[in-house]
Parts: structure tokens; C-alpha cells; sequence
């Protein structure tokens, strides 16, 4: 017989933009850079509280290496969101999807 699993969602970034989600059941971890975001992964690596899905903000995860990103996804769960902040590329969203879009189909179909 399967047995259900609470999962809970965790975000990590700076106190002032994600201390609000606490409201509504997220698990913050304030984290200004790569390392306080790092020791915050490792946090909820170790929980004892399993974890779904970690927003991480997007300022911080530009400043994380490739060797931490990879640790980061290398398993299944969590899965690992980048949010926008107050730093953000109002663009990024959509040329992440171009990017995508153009390795699937070889075309870029967001040109005008």
C-alpha cells in the first residue's frame, strides 16, 4: 500500500523579499549570495522534512558555480525554480522559453 509524503516547498533569498511566503506555509532561508544560498541547500538536503520543489531567487542563482548547480539538481526532488527579484531581466522569462524553443524546433518563433 503507498504511503502519502508531506512535501513542503522551500524558498531562498534575501529576508525582505521572501519573509512574506512564510504566510502561506513556505519555508524561508534568507541568503544574500552563492555561499549563504549554498549552506541553505545543504539545510534542506539534510532536513528532516522532505522537500518538493526550492525557489531560489534569480540574482543569487546568476551567482552560483556550475559544480553547486549540479549538486543541486542531480536528484529528482527538489525540484529547483528560479524566481525573479528586484534585480531581474523583465525578459528573462521569455528568453529562457526562446532558448528552449529553439533547441526543440530549430527555430526561434517568438521573432516578430
Amino acid at each position: 500500500m503507498p504511503t502519502n509524503t508531506n512535501y513542503a516547498v522551500a524558498v531562498i533569498g534575501p529576508a525582505e523579499l521572501i519573509s512574506g511566503l512564510q504566510a502561506v506555509g513556505i519555508k524561508a532561508f534568507p541568503a544574500t549570495d552563492a555561499v549563504m544560498a549554498a549552506e541553505a541547500f545543504t539545510a534542506i538536503q539534510t532536513s528532516e522534512t522532505p522537500f518538493a520543489c526550492v525557489c531560489i531567487t534569480e540574482s543569487i542563482m546568476n551567482q552560483i558555480d556550475a559544480e553547486t548547480k549540479e549538486n543541486m539538481t542531480k536528484d529528482s526532488l527538489p525540484v529547483i525554480l528560479t524566481i525573479p527579484d528586484f534585480h531581474s531581466n523583465k525578459n528573462a522569462g521569455l528568453d529562457k522559453l526562446r532558448e528552449l524553443a529553439k533547441r526543440a524546433i530549430g527555430s526561434d518563433i517568438f521573432t516578430n
